[in-house]
């Protein structure tokens, strides 16, 4: 499923990543879940690591978008919202495993 993050340029998706795995870490930790919090933690380590070794103009690049995602213009309209990207589809919406 594709999910989106608003980003036009590859320095700023890479921000927003880090600022979603951050925010899903904050969550782990209220509610408990240590192996999420770690995974997390491990994620954002790797990607702080990964954004260390580009050059200025590779962050600066822009996204590439593909033919398919241009003819799929309802799915871009959903992406961010409380269905998509929100951690329904995997199962960490309270409701797999019980909400505290």
């Amino acid at each position: 499923m594709p999910c989106g993050f608003g980003a036009v340029r590859v320095g700023a998706l890479l921000g927003r990543l880090r600022l979603h795995l951050q925010t899903e870490r904050f969550l782990a930790v209220h509610r408990g879940d240590t192996m999420w919090e770690r995974g997390c933690l491990g994620a954002t380590l790797a990607l702080a690591v990964m954004v260390a070794g580009m050059q200025e103009t590779e962050l600066d690049a822009g996204l590439v978008s593909s033919p398919q995602s241009q003819s799929h213009l309802s799915e871009v309209e959903g992406w961010g919202t409380s269905e998509t990207c929100s951690g329904r589809e995997n199962g960490r919406d309270g409701h797999a495993r019980g909400a505290r």
